[in-house]
């Protein structure tokens, strides 16, 4: 099971496990992943550490 947004424009990162499904979506500031980046050892952990700092960079609110 994945969601499969209706504009494709805003799919920015896909897996292939099989098919081929989005992973990772953008829309204005939000930024959604489908899959667990924990479980991508090193790599995912970069992405936190990237999310984090996205967010404290875009201030509160």
């Amino acid at each position: 099971y994945y969601v499969h947004p209706e504009d494709p424009s805003v799919v920015i990162g896909e897996t292939d496990y099989g098919i081929t499904f989005p992973a990772v979506v953008v829309k204005n500031n939000i930024v959604a992943t489908q899959f667990h980046p924990e479980k991508s050892a090193e790599c995912g952990l970069r992405l936190y550490e990237n999310f984090l700092r996205m967010s404290q960079a875009s201030g509160p609110g």
